[in-house]
Parts: structure tokens; sequence; C-alpha cells
């Protein structure tokens, strides 16, 4: 199916909505809105933490080799480690990262508000310290906060790149159903590298998303063919997902990798494009079938 300007400029209206009305409308959010071009794409990097790579990796630079077509404009981290205040300070922004090679400043903040939507946490466990979410009261003083930043990347070796970066303190699956199943806000890539399992026992990880990528929106992505998981932990997961309303029938994914293999983290990681085929006959059905689009690749290159 061919998508023209007009289905374009018609989903970036719809997604510049639920962004408007989920996290406030200062100055910075309307100037990163207004700006937005119909054909760029929104990236949601999960367990983020701090890093901040994958503004690198989308970039005019490095697109091709991961065969990533649409240019990113928003990208979404959600995460539940750090704060602004943990980053020094520069003025009117923040340094982020800087190690001579490459440096992440932040050059300009502005906090966001949480609708009550994103108030609710999800009825999993994924990680024991953070059960609040998006709260107002956080169980440890470190979560529900967020920030819109207007990031500028430097590397020696890919040059100089502006990105915007909605960074939240919230848990991943938190944000899956608040944001993209129970809002309506639409994924075009995924980053899947570093998926928090380990970061205080952990035991949900973002693979158990990936049978609902392609309904979300989500067209390519980059990751690591690191696939942790077993059929009992998703069928778990996938009944709370469908209560909270993400459908209960979906398509098996055409899972079509790049071959170009780089390291990042420490991981083997590969650009994919993925396309909805059949309809699945079951759930687990399509997790296993992803499960193993995914992890095969990149498990045969860690071997080499």
């Amino acid at each position: 199916m061919t998508i023209t300007l007009t289905d374009r400029e018609t989903h970036a209206a719809e997604q510049s909505q639920v962004l408007r009305q989920h996290f406030g409308f200062g100055p910075l959010m309307h100037e990163c809105l207004t700006s937005w071009n119909p054909n760029d794409a929104i990236v949601w990097y999960p367990s983020s933490g701090n890093d901040y790579r994958d503004i690198l990796e989308f970039s005019s630079n490095r697109r091709d080799l991961h065969g990533i077509k649409r240019p990113p404009h928003l990208f979404i981290h959600t995460s539940v480690c750090g704060r602004m205040s943990d980053f020094r300070h520069t003025g009117d922004g923040y340094f982020l990262y800087d190690d001579k090679r490459t440096s992440i400043e932040a050059i300009r903040v502005e906090p966001v508000s949480h609708s009550d939507l994103l108030r609710r946490t999800v009825g999993l466990r994924d990680a024991h310290f953070a059960p609040d979410g998006l709260s107002n009261k956080p169980d440890d003083g470190r979560l529900g906060w967020g920030y819109l930043m207007q990031i500028r990347a430097r590397s020696n070796k890919w040059g100089e790149h502006m990105a915007w970066v909605l960074r939240l303190e919230c848990r991943n699956y938190d944000f899956f159903v608040r944001m993209i199943i129970q809002a309506g806000l639409r994924i075009d890539s995924f980053v899947q590298v570093r998926q928090g399992l380990g970061l205080g026992g952990c035991g949900l990880g973002t693979t158990y998303l990936t049978p609902w990528l392609t309904w979300a929106g989500v067209r390519e992505m980059i990751c690591d063919g690191e696939f942790h998981g077993d059929a009992k932990s998703f069928l778990k997961v996938a009944r709370t997902l469908v209560k909270e309303g993400a459908p209960d029938v979906v398509d098996f994914v055409q899972v079509h990798h790049q071959l170009n293999p780089f390291q990042w983290s420490s991981y083997c990681v590969d650009g994919a494009q993925l396309a909805p085929t059949t309809r699945a006959p079951s759930l687990l059905a399509a997790w296993e079938q992803v499960r193993a689009a995914c992890i095969h690749p990149a498990s045969s290159w860690a071997n080499q």
C-alpha cells in the first residue's frame, strides 16, 4: 500500500495531538511539534538508561547502513534511573555524556507534565524497585519525572547532530499500555538494545512486546538479537496487555535483517525491517515466530 503525503500529514497531526494532550504544551514542546516534517518518525528506545547512541545510529551518516528509510523527528526514552540533577549543568543545558570522542549535551530542557492516564501503573512488576510508574508519589523518590530535551550529539567520527528527545522516568510496560495501547500513540522505529533485564532483578524484558510491534506502527528496528523469555511469562504478559486493551489477535511478522552487524554496548546489533504477514493462530505462536526471526542472525554473529 502506498502512503501519500496527505496520509503522513494526518498521521503526524494525530500523533502531535496525543503528545500535546498527555505531556503538556510548553514553548519547547510547541516548537518540537510544529516543526514536525510529516515524513519523519518517532523512535522509542525502552530501557535507554543514560544511552543516547540511538541519535547517532539514526543520523544521516548511519541510517542507510541499518536500512532505516525515515529520518527521526522525536526520540522517546523510557528508563528508571537518573535525574537531570545527576548531570553536569552547563548554563542553559546539561552535559549528559562526554568521553572525548563523543559528547551528548541537552542544550535546552523543558519539564513535561503527565496526564492522569500516565499516573496509573500496569499490574506487571518488571522491576521490583519501580512499582509506581509515572506517579506523583514514586516508590523510591526517583520516578515520575519527564523532560523534553533538544540534544546536540557530537562525534569525532560521525559529526554533529541535533535531536528532540522526550525522556520519561517510567517503566516500559506503563508507557506501552498507557501511551501506545490506550492513548493511541504510534511508534515508527524501535530500539531493542540492553533491554534492562539485569537492573533491579527485572524479569520482564521488552521482547515480550514484539508480537504487537507492527500493530503499534513499527516498521524499522535496531535489535541486539538477545531474546530472553519463556512461554509461561509471555502468556502472563499477554493476558495483562489484552486486559488493558491490546488486540488478542495479531499477524505474524516478517523480519528482514540488514546483515550489517556492529557493536553497541558490547552487543552485536543489526538493523531490521518489519512487515505484518498472515494472521497468527495465537499470541503465543506470534511471539515464538518473531522470537525465532529476531534471535537467529545476531546469535550466530555473536558466536563467530
